[in-house]
């Protein structure tokens, strides 16, 4: 490579933009409608990162766990995607989980 010539520039990141806690709320609640507890709700100053929210199950010890994360890392784990996840537990153990929704190019695509 010849030093005098131009480097080419680095294509930028693409910046995804971050969903409001209301959207990821309506998206969960259109999946899961009912009374729910929340467990877990962080923001840095991007928004809304970390949110699990855990509904009741048809038979006592059953609860199903809405995961969202927004793509990056946190003390809490991290995510290469933003996602809304759901695990299954059945005396507060897990037996199954999924995904329920990805942010692909700025649009909420359901599994």
């Amino acid at each position: 490579m010849n030093p005098e010539s131009p480097r080419p520039e680095a294509p930028e990141a693409k910046k995804e933009r971050v969903p409001t806690r209301e959207e990821v709320l309506d998206l969960i609640r259109e999946a899961a409608p009912g009374e729910y507890k929340e467990t877990r709700s962080r923001e840095d100053e991007t928004g809304l990162y970390l949110l699990d929210l855990e509904f009741a199950g048809e038979k006592p010890g059953e609860t199903t766990e809405y995961s969202y994360i927004r793509a990056g890392r946190y003390k809490e784990g991290g995510s290469t995607t933003t996602t809304i996840s759901i695990t299954f537990y059945e005396d507060s153990m897990p037996v199954g989980g999924k995904t329920y929704a990805d942010l692909v190019d700025g649009v909420w695509v359901k599994q």
